[in-house]
C-alpha cells in the first residue's frame, strides 16, 4: 500500500476527488427525501435506549425490510448525535463514497497495470451519471459503506494474489478480509457476490490462480449463504412473493436495460417501470434483446480480456437485482448498477484508450495529438454534466418527484410520491389532482385515501373528506397486506371542525373511523386507549349509548392498571346491561375518588337513562339522549342572546324527557340563582 501513495498516484487522486467534488459536492447540503422519512424522521427504534443497540442483529426484531444491521447501528448513533439534521448523513455518505474511488484506482490500476487508463477508468466511475442515486440519496448508506468494504476485500485478495508474502501476514491479511466482507454484507447484502467476483476475475486475468482462488472462496460462499439467509429470515415475505416474478421475456429486458444504462447512463431516475406495467413495442423488445444477444455474441467470439471481464463482472453483480430470481428487488433503480458500473468504467475507459490510441496511428488528420483526446473530453464532459443534473434532482422531495414524473408519468409510486411532495408545499389542489389520479390506477390504498382526506379538509371540503376516510377505513378492511401505520390525525381535524359547528352525527362518524385505523394499525395501546376513550365520549354526544360503554371500556381495559377497579368493575356491569349495579359503582368510584370527571358523569348519565327507559327499549333511550343535547346547545345559545324564558323552557322539556341530565340541571339552577324563577 505505501508503493500506492506516491507523488504520481496522490497527483492523480487529487484529481479524482476533485473532479468527483465538482460534480457530486453539494448533495452535502441536500435535504431528507422519499423513504428517508420514514427510516429517519419516523423511525421509532432510533429514539431506543443505547442498551438496545445491538437488537438490530437479531433478524427480524428491529429491521423488517432489508437485513443490515451495520447501518442501523451507525444510524442509531448518528440520530443520538445528529438528531434530524441531513447534513452528517450527507457528508458521511460522500466521504465513503470518495473513499471507496481511492480503493477502485488502486483495484484498476493493479488489474490493468497502466496509469492512464486505470485513472481514467476511476474518473468515470467517480462522475458515472448513474451514481447519482447512490450519492445523493441518504438511504443508500447502504451501499456506499457495503462497497467500500468489498473494495477493500478485494484490494487485499490483490495483495493475496501478487505478493509473495510470509505465512503469518497472508493469514492476518486472509482474516481482514473475511472480515471486511463481513461487514460489508451486514451493511448491504448486495455484495453477497463477491466470492463469484473473485472467481471471475482470476478466470479473467489470472487463470493460473484459479485453484488458489477457489480455495479462498469457498468459505466466503458459506458466508453468503448465511447473509442471504439472514436477510431471508424475520423480514417482510412480500419481497419474495410468488407474484413478484416476471414471465422470462420480462426478465430479459430487464438485463437489456440494466446493461444499456450501464454505459450510455442518461435517462437515470429514482425507479424504473418493470417491462410489466406497460407496453413495449416489438422494436423495444427486438432492440433489447438484440443488445443481449449481440453481447453474448461478442462474448464467444471477441478474445478481449477487458470486454469478457465487464460481461462476466456485470452479469454476476446485476443477478440479484436481474429478476430472474424470484428474490429479486421488486423494482428497477439506478442503484443496482453501482457494483456493476465497476466493470463498465473500466471497459468504457480501455474503449475510449484505444479509440485514442487509433487515432493517434492515422497519418491524414491534422492535429492528431488533440482529436485522439476529443472523443475522451466529450464522454467525460456529458458524464460530468449530466452527473451535477441528476444529482440536483434528490435535493428535496419536490425536485425528485417532479424530475420522476417528467420521466414516467405512468408510475403509480412516482404518481403518490409527487402528490405528497405537493402537499407538503401546500399546493393542495395539485395534490388532489394527483391524489385522485393515483386513485385511478390504485383504487385500494388505504394511506392515499387518508392524504386526500387531509388534502380536503385543508381545502374546506369537510364531507368529502369524512367520505375519503370512510374509503381508505373501507379498502384497509378488505387489503390483504400487512397492517401498516396510517396517519389518523385528519379524522381529529374533522372531529373538531364538526364539533364546532354541532354536527354531531358526522364528529361521531369520524371517529369510529379513526378508532377502527387505529385498532388495526397502531401497537401502542396508550393511543388507542386515548381513541377509544375518545369516540365514546363523541358517541355519548351523538347519543349512541352502547357505543360510549364499549369504546370507552374497551380503551380503560387497555390500560386497567392505571383506573381504580371501581370504574372498571362499573363499565363491565354497564356493558352487560347490569345497569343498576353500574350505577351504584359509578357512584362510588365518584364518591371514594374525589374526582367526579365528566367523562364518568357522562357514563353515569348514559346508564342512568338506560334503566329510566328499560322497559321502552334503548332506542327511546338513545333519543331522548341525543335530542337532549342538541337541545342543550339550543338552551346556551337562547342563554347567550338573554332569552331566559325560552331557554327555561327548553331545559324543562329536557329534563321532563332526561331527569338525570345534570349539566342541563346545573344550567338550570344557575339560570333561577341569578334571574330567579323567570318563567313566572
Amino acid at each position: 500500500m505505501a508503493d500506492f501513495l506516491n507523488r504520481k498516484n496522490l497527483f492523480f487522486i487529487s484529481v479524482l476527488l476533485i473532479f468527483t467534488f465538482i460534480s457530486y459536492g453539494s448533495v452535502v447540503a441536500f435535504d431528507f427525501v422519499w423513504d428517508d422519512i420514514t427510516l429517519f424522521l419516523e423511525n421509532p427504534y432510533l429514539k431506543l435506549p443505547f442498551s438496545r443497540i445491538f437488537d438490530a442483529f437479531i433478524p427480524g426484531k428491529i429491521i423488517v425490510c432489508v437485513y443490515t444491521p451495520v447501518i442501523f447501528v451507525l444510524k442509531f448513533i448518528f440520530f443520538k448525535f445528529f438528531g434530524n439534521s441531513p447534513v452528517p448523513y450527507h457528508l458521511f455518505n460522500f466521504i465513503f463514497y470518495l473513499l471507496t474511488i481511492v480503493l477502485l484506482y488502486r483495484f484498476f490500476l493493479l488489474t490493468l497495470k497502466k496509469q492512464e487508463i486505470a485513472f481514467l477508468s476511476a474518473l468515470l466511475f467517480a462522475v458515472h451519471p448513474i451514481h447519482s442515486e447512490i450519492v445523493s440519496w441518504v438511504s443508500c448508506d447502504g451501499y456506499i459503506l457495503s462497497m467500500f468494504f468489498l473494495m477493500v476485500s478485494f484490494n487485499l485478495f490483490l495483495d493475496l494474489l501478487f505478493n509473495t508474502s510470509n505465512f503469518s501476514e497472508k493469514i492476518f491479511t486472509i482474516v481482514f478480509l473475511v472480515l471486511s466482507y463481513i461487514v460489508s454484507f451486514l451493511s448491504q447484502p448486495m455484495s453477497v457476490v463477491f466470492p463469484a467476483l473473485i472467481l471471475v476475475y482470476t478466470f479473467i486475468f489470472y487463470r493460473r490462480k484459479m485453484f488458489f482462488s477457489l480455495k479462498l472462496s469457498l468459505p466466503l460462499f458459506v458466508l453468503s449463504g448465511l447473509c442471504i439467509y439472514l436477510s431471508m429470515i424475520g423480514v417482510d415475505s412480500s419481497r419474495y412473493n410468488p407474484q413478484n416474478q416476471l414471465p422470462l421475456q420480462h426478465k430479459l429486458v430487464v438485463i437489456s436495460q440494466y446493461l444499456v444504462k450501464s454505459i450510455f447512463p442518461f435517462e437515470v431516475m429514482p425507479m424504473y417501470p418493470l417491462p410489466s406495467e406497460y407496453s413495449f413495442s416489438v422494436f423495444q423488445v427486438f432492440f433489447y434483446l438484440l443488445i443481449l444477444a449481440l453481447s453474448i455474441f461478442l462474448f464467444i467470439k471477441i478474445n478481449n480480456r477487458i470486454y469478457r471481464f465487464f460481461i462476466l463482472w456485470f452479469a454476476v453483480s446485476i443477478s440479484p437485482y436481474s429478476h430472474l430470481f424470484n428474490s429479486s428487488s421488486i423494482l428497477m433503480s439506478d442503484r443496482y448498477l453501482y457494483l456493476p458500473s465497476v466493470a463498465s468504467s473500466m471497459f468504457l475507459a480501455c474503449t475510449l484508450y484505444y479509440i485514442s490510441d487509433y487515432l493517434r496511428k492515422i497519418d491524414y488528420i491534422k492535429n492528431r495529438l488533440i482529436a485522439c483526446h476529443v472523443v475522451t473530453v466529450v464522454v467525460f464532459i456529458l458524464y460530468i454534466s449530466a452527473s451535477f443534473v441528476y444529482s440536483s434532482a434528490w435535493k428535496d422531495s419536490f425536485s425528485l418527484w417532479s424530475y420522476a414524473y417528467s420521466k414516467n408519468k405512468t408510475n403509480s409510486t412516482v404518481i403518490f410520491n409527487l402528490a405528497l411532495a405537493f402537499q407538503e408545499r401546500n399546493d393542495d389542489k395539485e395534490a388532489l389532482a394527483f391524489y385522485d389520479l393515483y386513485l385511478q390506477k390504485i383504487t385500494r390504498d388505504p394511506a392515499a385515501y387518508m392524504e386526500r382526506a387531509r388534502v380536503l379538509q385543508r381545502l374546506g371540503r369537510y364531507d368529502e373528506s369524512l367520505d375519503s376516510c370512510r374509503n381508505g377505513l373501507k379498502s384497509f378492511a378488505e387489503s390483504i397486506d400487512s397492517r401498516r401505520q396510517l396517519n389518523c390525525s385528519v379524522c381529529q381535524d374533522l372531529i373538531r371542525w364538526y364539533f364546532l359547528h354541532r354536527d354531531y352525527q358526522k364528529a361521531w362518524e369520524s371517529s369510529v373511523i379513526m378508532a377502527e385505523l387505529v385498532r388495526m394499525t397502531s401497537e401502542d395501546d396508550s393511543v388507542k386507549a386515548s381513541v377509544f376513550c375518545m369516540t365514546g365520549i363523541i358517541s355519548y354526544y351523538y347519543g349512541k349509548i352502547d357505543d360510549l360503554v364499549n369504546y370507552y371500556s374497551e380503551g380503560v381495559f387497555l390500560l386497567e392498571n392505571r383506573y381504580p377497579q371501581l370504574l372498571v368493575k362499573a363499565l363491565r356491569y354497564n356493558r352487560d346491561g347490569c345497569y343498576e349495579d353500574a350505577i351504584e359503582y359509578y357512584q362510588k368510584f365518584i364518591k371514594l375518588s374525589g374526582d367526579p370527571t365528566p367523562d364518568v358523569r357522562k357514563l353515569l348519565h348514559a346508564a342512568n337513562l338506560k334503566l329510566y327507559y328499560s322497559g321502552a327499549g334503548k332506542d327511546k333511550a338513545e333519543f331522548f339522549l341525543r335530542r337532549g343535547i342538541i337541545q342543550k346547545d339550543e338552551a346556551c345559545y337562547l342563554l347567550e342572546n338573554h332569552k331566559y324564558r325560552e331557554a327555561e323552557s327548553l331545559m324543562k322539556e329536557i329534563l321532563s324527557n332526561d331527569p338525570y341530565f345534570w349539566g342541563v340541571k346545573e344550567m338550570l339552577d344557575k339560570l333561577r340563582k341569578e334571574h330567579g324563577n323567570v318563567s313566572g
